[in-house]
C-alpha cells in the first residue's frame, strides 16, 4: 500500500486527486462535502507522484518524466514540462508561476540511490521556476537545490523556499 496525492481547493469546494492506479494516470476532482466525482481527466504520466491546486484551478502534477499544468475546471492539459521529475512541483497562488525539481537519464552506473527500475532513474540536475502560462523558464536553480525533498512558492510567487534533504531549509527571491 502507498499513499496517492490529493490536494484541496483555497476556498475547500474541491478535492484534487490521482485514482492511485499505476498505468492509468487518472485524476479525480470531488466535491469534498459529498464525495462525489465533479470531473475525471487522465494525464499523459501512467503514475502521478505530487501535484498541487493554485486557487484559480489550475492543477500542477507531477510523475517520474514531466510535470503537467492543468486547467482543472475544463479537464485541459495546458502544458507539459518534460525532464522535471516528482520532487514536489509547486504552483503559485494565482497559477502563474511554477517551480520544480528535474533530472535527465542517468548514464550507466551513474543512477542515484533509489529504488526505481534502471529505466526509470534520473541524475538531478537542479531547479527551474517558469511562467506556467507561457513557459517561459524564469530562473534555473542549481547547486543546491539538485538536493531538494520538498519545495514551495510563497502566495504571492515572489519567494522559494525548498527543504534539502540534509534538512537545511534555503529561501530565495524568484
Amino acid at each position: 500500500n502507498y499513499v496517492t496525492p490529493a490536494a484541496y481547493s483555497a476556498d475547500g469546494k474541491w478535492l484534487v486527486a490521482w485514482d492511485g492506479n499505476v498505468g492509468t494516470g487518472y485524476v479525480r476532482l470531488l466535491d469534498p462535502a459529498t464525495g462525489k466525482e465533479i470531473r475525471s481527466f487522465q494525464s499523459q504520466s501512467g503514475e502521478i507522484h505530487t501535484l498541487a491546486l493554485a486557487r484559480n484551478r489550475t492543477i500542477a502534477l507531477s510523475s517520474f518524466d514531466r510535470i503537467e499544468i492543468w486547467d482543472a475546471a475544463a479537464g485541459k492539459i495546458l502544458r507539459s514540462f518534460e525532464g522535471f521529475i516528482e520532487n514536489s512541483p509547486c504552483i503559485s497562488a494565482d497559477g502563474r508561476i511554477l517551480a520544480g525539481v528535474g533530472g535527465v537519464p542517468a548514464p550507466p552506473n551513474q543512477f542515484w540511490d533509489h529504488p526505481f527500475p534502471p529505466q526509470r532513474q534520473r541524475k538531478q540536475l537542479g531547479g527551474c521556476v517558469w511562467d506556467a502560462t507561457t513557459g517561459e523558464q524564469l530562473k534555473p536553480f542549481a547547486g543546491g537545490i539538485k538536493a531538494a525533498v520538498s519545495l514551495d512558492l510563497a502566495p504571492d510567487g515572489k519567494t522559494l523556499a525548498w527543504r534539502a534533504a540534509n534538512g537545511d531549509l534555503h529561501v530565495v527571491d524568484v
